[in-house]
């Protein structure tokens, strides 16, 4: 505790007011009849502090005897005060208020002698964390921050002077108290508190040992705010009609993303005056936006005169940017402001300034003051403030600096600093929401959560997988298709001493996965001797070797990609003397340079020829490797312009090729169909000779390459692959710190109330007659959702019949569990992960749900020409979430898949020659195949509901609900107060929105199981996982063990055949059972129990085992 050797008496603020905004209507003063002041909503109140600290405030017992006068504008509080030492004295406090708003303020305490030195007053100002965390006061001119996180002890006191003004920007206005104290600021939480004080002492008279005073103006004053006129300079409207016709509006990505909503006129958005211009009355321009990379097209510069000179303290912008950098501090612009001496100012602008305006996240100085939705995605607009010097402004200039595209809306300048839009950090706590959840080690044997004896052991024993009829069958077992269900293993976990590949093998077992993606690992595999990076290390081979070993004698299968993230020595690539490419470059590198390549064959032949000892195999001859991926995700249309010195080669190679076919072009290569032939011939010609060579030399297996993201383009690229593999990722992370540094953002959002776009964004990626397999997805933690992709993943891949799905990752660092902090992917420290991955994999593989017999064909021409900037259609991918969607190359020798019951042609003609009812992909597609009777109304309504014709998926995204049924397992995705039905399954959900299922567990139907894995999953997050505001879009630092369980409760029924005895447990993550749980049967074979997350025994249950004898 701080002791004050002076002797004072001050006025105490204590903050027990609201954190919104005041009423328009409310007085600005309140003078209580007990001496308490009120402004906006913030008390202040006398009181001092005895010699022990104890708190003595005006409504205690220390104050006596009080008389409360009020005449008009003028009031006096007299009171006596007692000191616990026995002496006493007198307070007496007047105020009055002029004409003008201004209150002023006089209080004395007065006692006959000197207080003890002991004892003294003081004025102390309570203020709540939630209003003032993170928030400034002007003390002198001086900006002072409330500091956002608690500071430690010793250090709570951040501000002690002498002071004569101070000013609280607040929600509607400025407080401002003029005087003469001692000002003392201090962080209370530390201390026990819950906030903040600030103390303004009262002065002891220079002629009267005891007598204190304190004389203070106090004013509240809205804000000011003068509008910088931008019509001049305006270059759009708000509204697109058409994407990407370089008209515009705002960004150029049509009406489905455009900023049509924003009203015109002035408006107050949290305390600043901004002119939003009318289009209508601008020539249809209403807004600035400048160029960046994914819109070269748009201006790079506008500049606004002023028709009247203005001034101010502060410049505030009212802004947004699409495609935002991922550092931290990446220059987005500059501002230069002219005056009328014509000197100027230049005012950088970076990502700390503003941010995304689709799922928008406050920036260090940038709050976000505008917000609305679009089409379901929440969208919003920055307000930044940058101190500019007060002189005359007669001209404001912008210019950006071309990475991110710069919409500026609105300019306005002020003399005061405004009240910061910020909100009160969110961290996942125990309480009454959260509850501690033991994160085992490992499964028990035997439990209703081993799923090791689903695994038909050794891997490879019906010899190599190979394709037949467009599918992946055994090479000793033909007639019998076979679907890959696991997850991704990365970086060091693959690379770690026997004991722990044998424990890592079981475990996987366990999960039932057969098989696993082995990635990140080639950085890790060579001994870089001699500055070669291509040369295998003896060590680390021994401990990748005897875990594919684990792997094949428990029945898992391996994939892998021949490079993923290796980094090159400096010196290894001749072009790039000195330099250690990385993936960044050397994946578009391989494609343009013969040294890259040369690089790439020297180490894929030294891994594909290596002999494991343990299986006796060399890996190019291992029955147990399903496929190989040439270079992971080296889609060229997302990597050639990824670094200046790359995007220089290929340009140039552009216009070598332009010259030897006699091709000109002037349009940015984004948008030119010549540029997208260029790199699709370059990039065949590489792929067709990195194949041959690996055949030459014995490899046999399937290969795949660019298995990232989907378009016109890369589906064309894609055709020549044995099979195509892609990756999806919803919410995945970006960094607002730089790279992987935190602040992490998050848009927080269900994939259902998109449409099921996560796992359909790939659903027009997939080419019919050749396997499709998704070797990375993942629902990216701490999205509040991710509990659904196990649901909406398993079924939809199902639906769609593809051969192969793995989760990224199981883990991505070797790491002491007990130790871990949470990570955005690894399903092995994400209960919620882990336990939807077994709804996944039961919804996918035998026993699950159907593909469905209906299919719809995407008719393509070799000669047909796209940009790289043409994306798929949203609508073919919503069709996929009734039917079966994929592409055939008809003048390639395809042919039109059995059951395929329309083409849709995505350029005019394309499907001309086909034989099938043919629709233009487009924004009615849905509704033309409707009309056309190849859909049945109960199976789609346009933004309510989406089903497949066997009804074994629904989709309802306004209500965010799925359904899905099948033999082997039944689930629902339930918000809290809804009561729904899939198959056996019915939920009455009441508490949290929670993901159902229900999962026979000894490989019958449902109906005819004797062991049912019920789940009921909710959310789960490391303790002291801290977001930037409740709606958790921010992650500022993950938290520690233990995990805390998120709080559910429903009514779960399953309609059973009836004539067995059925009990039921609570079992924990390990398949330990807990408890048993009192079911009620029916005569009809109904079983019902109430599920709660927090069991009455202060265990957690997310899961549970029902046995039917």
């Amino acid at each position: 505790m701080l002791i004050i050797r002076k002797i004072t008496v001050a006025l105490l603020l204590i903050a027990a007011g609201t954190a919104g905004n005041a009423a328009a209507d409310a007085p600005q003063w309140k003078i209580h009849a007990s001496g308490v002041l009120e402004a906006a909503g913030i008390r202040f109140a006398p009181a001092f502090l005895d010699s022990r600290w104890k708190f003595h405030g005006v409504n205690t017992p220390a104050f006596r005897q009080k008389q409360f006068n009020r005449s008009g504008s003028h009031s006096v509080l007299k009171a006596e005060v007692a000191l616990p030492n026995s002496q006493s004295g007198r307070f007496q406090q007047v105020c009055d208020f002029s004409d003008t708003g201004v209150l002023t303020y006089r209080g004395i305490f007065e006692f006959s002698a000197k207080p003890d030195a002991r004892e003294f007053a003081l004025a102390a100002i309570g203020l709540t964390e939630n209003r003032f965390g993170g928030r400034e006061v002007i003390v002198d001119g001086r900006t002072v921050t409330f500091p956002r996180l608690p500071r430690k002890r010793k250090t709570a006191i951040f501000f002690r002077e002498q002071a004569e003004t101070i000013e609280f920007p607040l929600e509607n206005g400025v407080l401002a108290i003029r005087g003469k104290f001692r000002l003392l600021l201090q962080d209370d939480r530390p201390l026990g508190g819950s906030g903040y004080a600030m103390r303004l002492a009262f002065t002891p008279a220079a002629n009267a040992s005891g007598r204190l005073t304190c004389e203070l103006e106090w004013e509240l004053r809205p804000y000011r705010s003068r509008t910088l006129d931008l019509s001049g300079a305006a270059n759009t409207a708000f509204a697109d009609s058409v994407a990407d016709d370089r008209r515009g509006g705002w960004t150029d990505q049509g009406a489905e993303c455009d900023l049509s909503m924003l009203s015109p006129g002035i408006r107050d958005l949290k305390g600043t005056q901004f002119q939003i211009l009318d289009p209508a009355a601008n020539g249809g321009k209403s807004c600035i936006v400048l160029a960046g990379r994914n819109r070269p097209y748009f201006a790079r510069s506008a500049a606004a005169p002023q028709p009247h000179p203005v001034r101010g303290n502060f410049l505030y912008l009212l802004h947004a940017v699409a495609w935002p950098p991922s550092s931290a501090n990446a220059v987005i612009g500059t501002v230069e402001l002219i005056y009328r001496d014509r000197t100027s100012r230049r005012i950088p602008v970076s990502s700390a300034d503003v941010g995304d305006w689709r799922n928008p996240a406050a920036r260090p100085n940038g709050d976000i003051v505008w917000s609305s939705e679009s089409r379901g995605v929440p969208i919003g607009l920055y307000r930044s403030r940058f101190p500019i010097d007060p002189g005359d402004i007669v001209e404001i200039r912008f210019e950006s600096a071309q990475a991110s595209v710069w919409g500026i809306i609105a300019a306005s300048v002020s003399p005061d600093v405004v009240y910061r839009t910020l909100s009160t950090p969110f961290i996942v706590a125990e309480n009454s929401r959260y509850r501690p959840l033991p994160l085992p080690r490992e499964i028990v044997k035997g439990s209703i959560f081993d799923s090791s004896g689903l695994l038909d052991a050794p891997a490879g024993k019906y010899g190599c997988p190979v394709i037949r009829n467009g599918k992946i069958e055994f090479e000793n077992r033909p007639g019998k298709p076979v679907r890959f269900f696991g997850v991704n293993l990365s970086r060091q976990t693959q690379f770690q001493d026997k004991a722990a590949a044998e424990k890592l093998a079981d475990e996987l077992a366990a999960h039932g996965y057969n098989a696993v993606r082995i990635h990140h690992h080639d950085t890790y595999m060579v001994s870089r001797e001699n500055g070669k990076s291509t040369e295998l290390s003896a060590e680390q081979m021994d401990k990748l070797d005897y875990l594919i070993y684990c792997l094949k004698q428990r029945g898992i299968y391996i994939l892998s990609d021949l490079y993923v993230s290796r980094e090159l020595e400096a010196g290894e690539i001749p072009e790039f003397p000195g330099k250690k490419l990385w993936q960044e470059n050397f994946k578009p590198l391989l494609f343009v340079l013969d040294s890259v390549l040369e690089n790439w064959k020297k180490f894929s032949l030294n891994w594909l020829n290596h002999v494991n000892p343990y299986t006796g195999y060399a890996l190019k001859d291992e029955p147990a490797l399903i496929s190989l991926s040439l270079v992971n995700e080296s889609s060229l249309t997302r990597y050639y312009n990824r670094m200046p010195e790359v995007e220089a080669i290929y340009l140039r190679k552009f216009e070598e090729w332009k010259k030897r076919h006699g091709r000109q072009s002037a349009k940015p290569v984004a948008d030119d169909p010549l540029f997208a032939q260029f790199l699709q011939e370059i990039y065949g010609a590489r792929y067709a000779e990195m194949k041959q060579f690996l055949r030459d030399n014995g490899v046999e297996r399937m290969f795949s390459d660019q298995n990232f993201l989907s378009s016109p383009l890369l589906t064309a690229m894609r055709s020549q692959y044995d099979f195509v593999e892609n990756h999806f990722y919803w919410d995945h992370p970006s960094f607002q710190g730089g790279w992987w540094k935190f602040p992490a953002k998050h848009h927080n959002l269900s994939s259902i109330r998109h449409h099921g776009a996560a796992p359909g964004v790939l659903f027009s990626s997939r080419i019919y007659g050749k396997p499709f397999m998704v070797t990375e997805f993942d629902y990216a933690g701490p999205n509040m959702h991710r509990a659904e992709g196990g649901v909406l993943t398993g079924g939809y891949a199902a639906l769609q019949d593809w051969d192969g799905l793995f989760q990224y990752a199981h883990l991505t660092v070797k790491t002491d569990l007990g130790k871990t902090r949470g990570f955005h992917f690894d399903s092995t420290l994400d209960p919620m992960k882990e336990l939807s991955l077994r709804i996944a994999r039961a919804l996918f593989c035998e026993g699950g749900v159907e593909s469905a017999k209906q299919k719809f064909v995407i008719v393509r021409r070799s000669q047909e020409r796209f940009t790289l900037r043409d994306a798929d259609c949203a609508q073919i991918n919503r069709l996929g979430l009734m039917a079966q969607v994929g592409n055939a190359f008809l003048d390639d020798g395809a042919t039109l898949p059995g059951g395929s019951a329309a083409a849709i042609e995505l350029t005019p003609g394309a499907g001309a020659e086909c034989s099938l009812p043919c629709f233009r992909a487009g924004e009615k597609l849905l509704d033309e195949i409707l009309r056309a009777k190849l859909l049945r109304p109960g199976q789609y309504r346009k933004n309510e509901f989406y089903q497949d014709q066997a009804g074994q998926l629904t989709l309802a995204p306004e209500k965010g609900i799925v359904r899905a049924v099948s033999p082997a397992c039944c689930a629902l995705i339930l918000p809290p107060g809804n009561r729904d039905k899939a198959g056996i399954l019915q939920v009455d959900n009441r508490i949290g929105r929670a993901v159902f299922a229900a999962i026979a567990a000894d490989g019958r139907q449902l109906t005819e199981s004797e062991r049912i894995l019920i789940l009921h999953l909710t959310d789960a997050l490391p303790d002291g996982t801290r977001f930037g505001d409740g709606n958790r879009v921010t992650l500022d630092a993950w938290g520690r063990l233990p995990m805390l369980a998120a709080c559910g409760e429903a009514q779960i029924s399953l309609t059973l055949p009836p004539g067995k005895d059925t009990r039921l447990f609570a079992v924990d993550l390990s398949g330990r059972r807990m408890a048993e749980i009192p079911v009620q049967q029916q005569e009809n074979g109904m079983v019902s129990f109430p599920a709660k997350v927090f069991m009455p025994s202060g265990e957690v249950a997310f899961a549970y085992e029902l046995i039917r004898n």
